[in-house]
């Protein structure tokens, strides 16, 4: 091979190289916008605001329900809106939205520099009691059919009366009061008096109510210490608003009785719940000389007062987080303008928690600790295994309860049962 062939084969893959590297470069400069377009892709910091629960779902048009916190709500709020989307609650405590979003709009709205972070807005449940293998021995109905319910009569005691009536009486009938020791302190709290407890449940019944089925005039063993109360439940525009409904679900009911009960019940004679009270606990009452049995049921702090606020509709379903924050901003609001000195704030719910106190609800009870109010919330009782303790339970300045029970009313309970 010549020195002009050698140069001529140099040239020819001098330009074949060069035309490779330009193609190659044409490609790189075309394809990234061809494939994912710069101007649609998500940034980091926008999928990071983004909880994982959310992800598989992002490219659906349904709507998602969400907790948003905001640094600017009107901000968020006009960006929810203009996506198709619908604010459920604006929070006036923290810096916090609801709204219900289309999924596939979610990136969008995270983009938004007035968006800290967007929570998935899960279920929360009533804490009913404990789970069934804590009396697996136990049947879950009585053996036989239990007295009639007209057998027994429910007499409430009058505030001005409770000090004197505690006094001559030992109320270890009733659990609540008995396994809290809050009866030596009873005299020197003034059983609770000027005390205000806002249960967030599902409302409390607190009027005499009659009965056409059974002919009969019932009353709520709290009379006279509800003071008022609230509706955002699902109930409101139905036959069932009202915080104070007597169709309510019973679960707030019993709190308030767990809290401020003061009534007498009289047993018929010989009726074997009254008897079974009395064996256990012969202080708690006594028996007429006509055989009627006489049981003396105080709760906690008997002359508390309450205000309900009633988050769960009258079939006692699961509801939102963001509700039971809405419930929550209620309290602290009433407190913070002064409309009603809230000391304590009750639920007996919970669910889910990805991080131990620092998911919005958790956050939202440490803002009613620095409010001045005490956050009680029951644990759960769902057994002894890690994590089981759910939000808001799981709030670092929350007093978290599990349940309790002894072998004196575990022996009451047996004796109705079996």
């Amino acid at each position: 091979m010549n020195l002009t062939t050698l140069n001529l084969h140099k040239t020819r893959l001098t330009a074949a190289i060069f035309a490779t590297l330009l193609s190659l470069s044409m490609f790189i400069a075309v394809a990234p916008a061809a494939v994912v377009p710069t101007s649609t892709a998500p940034s980091v910091a926008a999928l990071q605001k983004i909880p994982h629960a959310l992800l598989p779902s992002l490219n659906s048009p349904e709507p998602v329900n969400i907790i948003v916190e905001v640094t600017d709500k009107a901000a968020v709020i006009d960006a929810v809106e203009a996506l198709g989307g619908e604010v459920t609650q604006v929070y006036k405590t923290v810096d916090a939205i609801a709204a219900s979003v289309p999924a596939d709009k979610i990136i969008q709205l995270a983009e938004n520099p007035a968006v800290v972070k967007i929570y998935e807005d899960t279920v929360r449940y009533l804490a009913s009691g404990p789970t069934s293998q804590m009396k697996e021995e136990l049947p879950p109905e009585p053996t036989e059919s239990a007295p009639l319910m007209e057998t027994i009569e429910s007499k409430v005691i009058d505030v001005k009366q409770v000090p004197k009536i505690a006094a001559e009486v030992t109320p270890n009938g009733y659990a609540v009061a008995d396994l809290t020791e809050s009866t030596p302190i009873w005299e020197e709290t003034g059983y609770g008096e000027d005390s205000l407890v806002a249960i967030i449940d599902t409302g409390c019944w607190h009027q005499p109510y009659y009965d056409p089925d059974s002919g009969r005039w019932f009353y709520p063993w709290y009379y006279g210490n509800v003071i008022d109360g609230v509706d955002i439940s699902a109930d409101v525009g139905t036959p069932y608003e009202g915080y104070d409904n007597p169709m309510n679900h019973y679960h707030g009911c019993g709190v308030a009785s767990f809290i401020a009960a003061h009534v007498e019940l009289v047993f018929s004679p010989g009726h074997y719940w009254g008897l079974s009270i009395l064996e256990y606990c012969p202080d708690a009452g006594y028996i007429d000389d006509e055989g009627y049995i006489h049981v003396f049921v105080f709760g906690v702090a008997p002359l508390a007062q309450i205000y309900a606020i009633k988050i769960f509709d009258h079939t006692g379903a699961g509801v939102a987080t963001s509700v039971v924050m809405a419930g929550i901003d209620i309290a602290i609001q009433l407190k913070l303008n002064g409309t009603y000195d809230i000391d304590i704030i009750n639920m007996s719910l919970g669910g889910g928690v990805g991080a131990d106190g620092e998911d919005p609800l958790d956050l939202l009870v440490d803002e009613a600790t620095d409010a001045g109010i005490l956050v009680v919330i029951a644990a759960g009782n769902e057994g002894p295994a890690p994590l089981r303790v759910g939000s808001p339970g799981s709030a670092k300045t929350a007093l978290t309860m599990g349940g309790a029970s002894d072998p004196v009313h575990e022996r009451v309970l047996g004796n109705i049962l079996l």
